[in-house]
């Protein structure tokens, strides 16, 4: 894909390098957003609010999901490879932290988004999006 779909209406329609660093800055939100969601589901399973935790392991889910989907995996080519890779990883953690190993699966998953987010802030990573979007 060639763009973030659900950040469509937000985004500017030039291809300019100011829309492009302010996509990056859309994705390092959405990356910061994640953080905050594993965050949150990992205090609501210390406080054995399993529910709660289930909802925001659902919504870290879905960032990583949106973020993997505006990957141009031919575009991107070996980076956005890379990128794909990372974000099955945190997204099998998040799937695994359901179950009995929530704590080590969410503390695995929150290791992998800071070294996303760490990627992105280096600005390494805007090619895995493709042409026209970063």
């Amino acid at each position: 894909m060639a763009s973030i779909a659900f950040l469509e209406p937000y985004q500017h329609s030039s291809n300019s390098p100011v829309a492009g660093d302010h996509q990056a800055q859309l994705v390092r939100a959405l990356i910061l957003s994640t953080q905050k969601k594993i965050e949150q589901a990992h205090l609501a399973l210390l406080a054995d609010r399993a529910v709660e935790a289930g909802f925001y392991i659902g919504r870290a889910t879905a960032i990583v999901d949106a973020l993997r989907d505006a990957l141009d995996l031919q575009a991107g080519g070996q980076k956005a490879r890379d990128m794909d890779n990372i974000y099955e990883h945190i997204d099998t953690c998040l799937q695994i932290a359901v179950g009995d190993a929530a704590p080590e699966a969410l503390a695995q998953a929150r290791e992998a988004v800071c070294q996303l987010s760490a990627l992105w802030q280096a600005e390494q990573c805007a090619g895995a999006l493709g042409a026209g979007t970063a």
